[in-house]
């Protein structure tokens, strides 16, 4: 090869390799060098700016949220008791328990299906953080709480109303005779279910001393006898305002009224017919001595009783069933001290 030529060769290779590494690569050219301030070259990578060591940044302040403090128990706590009074009526929720006392733990009377009516006896009572209320009505005397979280079980209140009258000095175990057709009720309430009527100048059994006052009315305990029937409930003495003596007949104390305690024997108890002087017995229609005699009853007759006692002339009665082919109802007296006519079935 000609020296001429070679050189030219020599020369156009330097050539071409100082355009090759003088030329910026392509791939670089996209992003711009870091500090590049915004708008500048590139496609939009992040500015990072330089930080000047002697300028403390400022950072804004954020927002704290309220703190809600955490529940200490699930029980809605004593802090306030509902405006209860008592001798007031309280409407109780359906499905709420009724205790024997005030205590979650202790045994369990009732549940009822549907809100009822009540008359509070006592309370309120802080206990397990809950408050209680003794309340009576429907058959039973129970407490209950006032509400559990955020679900009151009194859901309606009413005060006890007016002053009650003074009521009758009348002792446990007297007669009195009605001067007008009372209800008896299951409770000492307006609220109460009525058991029977007792008629005009029908007789009851004062079973307790004192009244209970509850919506301006006072309401005695009494037994009474209707159609045969035994009945044990609540009447009112009088009416709102009218002396006692509206309904009820002031009666005379008869010292043969007075009966011993009578035998502990229950409703639904089985027993028969015993006595030590070979007597038999006499089965009334009423708990009298004057009453109609319906049977002549034997040693070891069996019966069931389904009411009773009844204090009469210084003898208690009790209503029975006799248990035979031809069961009949009758009133039997049950004697005394070193002879009694009746006991437990054995």
């Amino acid at each position: 090869m000609p020296k001429k030529i070679f050189i030219a060769f020599i020369l156009i290779v330097i050539v071409i390799m100082g355009i090759i590494l003088i030329a910026p690569r392509q791939s670089m050219a996209q992003f711009p060098p870091v500090g590049t301030p915004p708008g500048g070259i590139g496609t939009g990578f992040p500015f990072v700016p330089t930080i000047d060591p002697f300028i403390t940044p400022t950072i804004p302040p954020t927002a704290t949220p309220p703190l809600t403090p955490a529940p200490t128990s699930a029980a809605p706590g004593c802090s306030e008791p509902f405006p209860v009074e008592i001798g007031g009526t309280v409407t109780i929720r359906s499905g709420v328990s009724f205790r024997s006392q005030a205590s979650a733990s202790a045994p369990l009377l009732n549940v009822f299906q549907e809100p009822r009516n009540f008359i509070v006896l006592d309370g309120p009572i802080c206990n397990e953080n809950y408050f209680w209320w003794q309340v009576q009505g429907h058959g039973l005397i129970g407490w209950v709480a006032q509400a559990n979280n955020s679900i009151p079980f009194i859901t309606f209140i009413r005060a006890p109303g007016l002053p009650c009258p003074q009521a009758l000095p009348i002792p446990p175990g007297q007669l009195v005779e009605l001067g007008y057709a009372v209800r008896v009720r299951t409770d000492p309430s307006l609220g109460g279910r009525v058991l029977t009527v007792a008629p005009y100048q029908s007789t009851v059994r004062f079973l307790g001393a004192d009244p209970v006052c509850a919506e301006g009315y006072n309401w005695r305990l009494v037994q009474v006898v209707v159609v045969g029937i035994l009945y044990q409930g609540w009447l009112a003495e009088g009416s709102r305002g009218i002396p006692s003596t509206a309904y009820i007949v002031q009666p005379t104390q008869d010292p043969l009224e007075v009966c011993l305690p009578p035998l502990r024997l229950t409703i639904g108890e089985r027993g028969r017919v015993r006595y030590r002087d070979g007597t038999p017995k006499n089965l009334r229609a009423a708990p009298s001595q004057d009453s109609e005699v319906l049977y002549t009853l034997v040693e070891n007759v069996p019966f069931e009783i389904i009411g009773g006692p009844i204090c009469s002339r210084g003898m208690n009665y009790w209503q029975v069933r006799v248990l035979s082919n031809f069961p009949v109802v009758g009133w039997i007296a049950e004697g005394g001290r070193g002879n009694y006519w009746i006991g437990p079935f054995d």
